[in-house]
């Protein structure tokens, strides 16, 4: 892995909520640049869950985020956790995009592939909601499928002018 990259100190994220089977999922990722919108963090809370649940998946996201920080590709790292099966599985309230999910992590994978990496096969309802970006036409932006190897010589540009300035 390369060396870790550290996302600013005040940074813009986004939160979801859903529902699955009567559980209360939020999904917070958080951004390296506020106009790219290029995750860099994810934060999982499950509620209704045992502590060894509740334990496991925050240890999962933690890990998950330094990894994506240390240059693993989104797409692969999240590509792993589709399809998992688990015991909070079901129909999903209050995402109008994803309507099913095998487990809470299945759900993630498809908030994240379909939100953030322009896979939008992944989903059940309405298409993703434009980002900024989109809105002002970018053409670099992350949901419009650009590698994560961009992506990242992108961060490490906006890291070296911080730097500088």
């Amino acid at each position: 892995m390369s060396q870790r990259i550290d996302l600013p100190p005040r940074r813009l994220s986004t939160t979801v909520k859903v529902s699955i089977a009567n559980c209360r999922l939020f999904v917070t990722v958080g951004f390296y640049d506020d106009e790219k919108r290029i995750p860099g963090e994810l934060f999982m809370t499950l509620d209704h869950a045992g502590v060894k649940e509740r334990t496991l998946v925050d240890a999962l996201a933690r890990m998950t985020s330094l990894a994506i920080q240390s240059g693993a590709s989104l797409e692969v790292a999240m590509g792993q956790w589709l399809g998992l099966k688990g015991e909070v599985c079901g129909p999903v309230q209050g995402d109008p995009q994803i309507k099913f999910c095998t487990s809470a992590l299945d759900y993630v994978a498809r908030f994240v592939l379909l939100n953030f990496c322009g896979h939008t096969e992944l989903g059940h309802g309405l298409p993703a909601l434009p980002t900024p970006t989109d809105m002002a036409g970018d053409a670099h932006s992350v949901v419009s499928g650009q590698s994560d190897l961009r992506e990242r010589e992108d961060v490490t540009r906006l890291q070296q002018e911080e730097g500088q300035g």
